[in-house]
């Protein structure tokens, strides 16, 4: 419950500090306020657009630190597995098309790793093969994993630097359960 207080105030304060920054730099009579609410769940989608900057004060009120967050540049698991699911039923692509998308064309450095258009093709110590795409930058580190053989999909979405992401979805991969047909 002093969470939800804790967070709610902090809510508030957030509102103010965002509705002073929008008067100021208006360059019209600007709102007296900003006000409205969205609830926002685990499973709804991003729906920004635009830049949001974050900034951190010390206690005088001095910038010590930012960061621009680029909403366009932000996904969640949810639309990773929509967008596989549409790739493999054929939504997106048909079978010959996604065929050619997916299959393997470059050996790349690492062992066990090909390269696909856009996609990494893995094999990995137990025979397994998956089917995905990778990276980050800092603050941002992604894995989506997909084996065609068993139907598994490993997503992971972190908010630091790489290799976070791919550290945890490679540490998921070795506890699946047995993957069949390998």
């Amino acid at each position: 419950m002093r969470a939800a207080n804790d967070f709610s105030k902090l809510a508030q304060q957030f509102a103010s500090a965002m509705n002073s920054i929008s008067n100021s730099a208006s360059s019209v009579p600007a709102p007296t306020s900003l006000t409205g609410t969205t609830a926002v769940t685990s499973s709804a989608a991003l729906s920004a657009t635009g830049t949001v900057r974050i900034a951190a004060t010390d206690q005088s009120g001095n910038l010590v630190s930012y960061g621009d967050l680029d909403l366009s540049s932000y996904s969640t698991v949810g639309d990773l597995l929509r967008f596989m699911n549409g790739l493999l039923s054929h939504r997106l692509l048909d079978a010959a098309h996604t065929g050619l998308l997916l299959k393997p064309r470059l050996a790349t450095a690492r062992p066990g790793n090909e390269q696909a258009l856009g996609f990494g093709v893995r094999t990995w110590p137990d025979g397994a093969v998956s089917v995905g795409h990778g990276g980050g930058a800092p603050g941002m580190n992604g894995e989506l994993m997909y084996f065609p053989k068993t139907g598994y999909f490993v997503v992971v979405l972190a908010n630091q630097d790489p290799p976070a992401a791919t550290e945890l979805a490679d540490f998921i991969v070795g506890v699946l359960p047995a993957k069949p047909g390998n």
